[in-house]
């Protein structure tokens, strides 16, 4: 699809987004905006969401020859080595695990329907949080499943859309969720159950979705998200033919919020009583608000950069089950 029609996609589903020079934009937390569009890069200045939308800031790409202190490295697969891919032509040390995983009888196919697997669904969600950390607690896919089913189900229902799934017999142990957009494919969510870790799912998942990918009409290159800190990660995408791109990281802060966050980031540390008996064992009223002061001003950055923007970890860290 074109950026036309998943922008049509996403209003129509009720995403919080709104144009504004020219430019889609999305709201990320209340009072702070990044554009609709995946990696979008747009020149300082050029646009901006409206400002009722981004009392607190905004944020997004620019390109990577404009100079900004922060810069967003992702890992791209273009079209020359998305041809050439294919489970002979990576290295041995993908091969293997593959091979492995079908001779433990797992086999990839596309999910065409959620509703027989929702409780797999669910165990895998639980499996991935116990074990990373990473994203939603575990509690939540415990206590909040319905709400969470419906969020999953509302994405599942529109069009264009790519969901894939390893099984072995009547069990899913692991999926993959992405969209093809102008020509890219963003690999957005993976996700694998422990138990599937020890029989290489994550290994044959990402195999089997880059060679539909190399197959898939007007498909010419695959972002699989940002860098990550975990150098096994990086590696593993090395060796599938992934290169490294970078843009800029551009965010303008409303002037008074920049100079709070000024001021709060230069507040000395309140001297702490020299008896911490005599206060009880806890921390003085000054220094809880302090740290509140600081948790504030994190929430503001955070809020302004976009919890779910460009710079999340990209999907191979949740999928490459040895390195989550």
């Amino acid at each position: 699809m074109d950026s036309a029609e998943f922008i049509r996609q996403e209003v129509a589903a009720g995403c919080p987004a709104h144009c504004h020079g020219g430019v889609w934009w999305k709201t990320t937390a209340r009072g702070a905006c990044r554009p609709l569009l995946p990696f979008h890069e747009i020149v300082p200045g050029a646009a901006r969401p409206a400002w009722r939308k981004s009392w607190i800031g905004y944020s997004h790409l620019v390109p990577a020859s404009y100079p900004t202190p922060r810069r967003a490295r992702y890992w791209i697969m273009e079209e020359s080595a998305l041809r050439a891919y294919s489970l002979k032509s990576v290295s041995y040390s993908i091969r293997k695990p593959v091979n492995r995983a079908v001779r433990h009888g797992l086999t990839v196919a596309r999910l065409e329907d959620l509703a027989p697997w929702w409780d797999d669904l669910r165990s895998i969600a639980i499996s991935k949080a116990e074990r990373t950390g990473y994203g939603q607690s575990a509690e939540f896919y415990r206590v909040r499943f319905d709400r969470w089913q419906r969020e999953i189900a509302q994405e599942f229902a529109k069009p264009n859309r790519e969901w894939w799934g390893v099984f072995k017999g009547n069990r899913l142990g692991a999926y993959l969720y992405g969209y093809q957009i102008d020509g890219t494919m963003y690999l957005q969510v993976a996700k694998v159950h422990s138990d599937f870790l020890a029989e290489y799912a994550s290994y044959l998942l990402y195999v089997s979705v880059l060679e539909y990918c190399r197959d898939l009409p007007g498909c010419r290159r695959v972002n699989a998200g940002a860098l990550t800190e975990a150098a096994g990660v990086n590696e593993f995408q090395q060796k599938q033919g992934f290169q490294l791109a970078e843009s800029g990281e551009y965010t303008a802060y409303n002037p008074a919020v920049r100079l709070l966050l000024k001021a709060v980031r230069k507040l000395p540390p309140p001297r702490e009583p020299a008896d911490p008996a005599s206060a009880g064992g806890k921390p003085s009223r000054v220094a809880a608000l302090h740290r509140h002061a600081l948790r504030m001003a994190a929430r503001l950055e955070l809020q302004a950069n976009g919890p779910d923007g460009d710079g999340e970890p990209s999907h191979a860290e949740r999928l490459a089950g040895g390195r989550e």
